[in-house]
């Protein structure tokens, strides 16, 4: 394909999605054709690192901002993964349950 447009296909029944360059598919009855056009004007670009402490604590450095935010498990999470931290941090979960809701 010509420049930067391309199209993906996505198997609705089974999750796949397929690039136009890549290879099969597989067996999909229903597929639906995904038309990505040139995107406009970037109007931010996120600059974050985010580095394993210790167990499931992980600290993410955002540029712009002095303090890091901390992911972790907590509650029913911790329960779940059987993870005893030292300190319990807010889920990923629950940072984008957060801002979707706000």
């Amino acid at each position: 394909m010509q420049g930067a447009e391309h199209a993906a296909v996505v198997c609705a029944t089974a999750n796949v999605l397929q690039h136009s360059r890549c290879g099969e598919i597989g067996a999909c009855k229903r597929q639906v054709i995904i038309k990505e056009e040139i995107m406009g004007k970037i109007v931010h670009t996120s600059h974050i690192t985010i580095t394993r402490e210790m167990g499931p604590t992980r600290k993410a450095e955002i540029k712009g901002f002095a303090e890091p935010v901390y992911y972790g498990v907590h509650g029913g999470i911790k329960d779940f993964y059987k993870v005893d931290p030292e300190k319990e941090h807010a889920a990923t979960l629950d940072h984008i349950v957060g801002a979707v809701g706000g």
